[in-house]
């Protein structure tokens, strides 16, 4: 699809490429429509070969790469939120699951919720009491969801438009890798910009843990109660996050890492280390002042 074909004003076109797929400036997909949000996201896409199109601002053009599409806006978030949510009703833009593929030797309890369409349940998956599938949802093979858990859930992004105030339409969905497990009460929720939320292999959850949309967490993750783990993350191998800490959006944490019992995470963690504090900082610079202010 090109800018050109979208309802915007000729006046705010100001150079016309093609795009495949809408996403973030870190994140961004093959041929991507993104939003120029910060300086930090500008700087993201003079890095990147994905981006094909931006929205922003008329005040940053003099710093724009010359082969991408331009599409002025005074909100660039709130106008790609506008164009996805215009999008998210064209089947082929973004794609829909077709019925349901749910395993024989699967275990589904009587009061559990799963959604008509777009559904894929594995071999030997155990789905607890009232748990909810929601459509897109993939788990591979010996997946288990414990009491309450909601996989697929709708994101909460909105934005504004005048007065009102308007959801931001989910099209993606949740792949469990097999062998995940996910205690009681816990939410997945599914991605917005197409693509999926991802939990990989052999991951676990403790109760009442909340992963937000398009977040992507790595193989053998154990994520303790009560733990927050933002939107767009991106999480390595073999990573622990302790009780109620919470992981920002748009935050990568590394292989091996430790995210210490309450810690909040705003900055990138590097693989093998041991973060702790709010805002988290290096563990042992943590106790060092810790031990200095009593």
């Amino acid at each position: 699809m090109r800018l050109s074909e979208l309802s915007v004003r000729k006046e705010d076109l100001m150079r016309d490429r093609e795009f495949a797929s809408i996403g973030i400036a870190r994140e961004s997909k093959p041929k991507s429509l993104v939003a120029i949000r910060t300086p930090k996201d500008l700087e993201l896409i003079n890095q990147s070969s994905s981006v094909s199109c931006i929205i922003v601002r008329k005040d940053s053009l003099k710093e724009m790469p010359s082969n991408l599409g331009i599409l002025l806006s005074d909100d660039p978030e709130a106008t790609l939120f506008e164009i996805h949510n215009h999008l998210a009703s064209n089947a082929n833009f973004y794609p829909r699951g077709k019925g349901n593929e749910i395993s024989r030797s699967a275990k589904i309890h009587p009061t559990a919720f799963i959604a008509e369409n777009g559904v894929r349940i594995g071999s030997s998956c155990d789905i607890g009491p009232r748990a909810a599938i929601m459509e897109n949802s993939v788990l591979e093979d010996n997946v288990k969801l414990g009491p309450g858990t909601v996989i697929g859930g709708e994101t909460v992004r909105s934005y504004r438009k005048g007065a009102q105030v308007i959801p931001v339409v989910s099209t993606g969905g949740v792949q469990l890798r097999k062998g995940v497990e996910i205690h009681a009460n816990c939410s997945v929720d599914r991605a917005t910009f197409g693509g999926y939320t991802e939990i990989g292999e052999h991951s676990r959850f403790d109760n009442m843990v909340s992963v937000s949309q398009n977040s992507k967490l790595g193989r053998r993750n154990l994520v303790t109660a009560c733990s927050v783990i933002g939107e767009n993350v991106v999480m390595g191998n073999d990573v622990w996050v302790g009780p109620n800490a919470t992981v920002s959006d748009e935050v990568h944490i590394g292989d091996s890492a430790f995210v210490t019992l309450g810690a909040v995470v705003v900055e990138d963690v590097p693989p093998h280390k041991k973060v702790s504090g709010n805002y988290a900082i290096d563990h042992q610079k943590f106790i060092e002042f810790i031990k200095k202010i009593r």
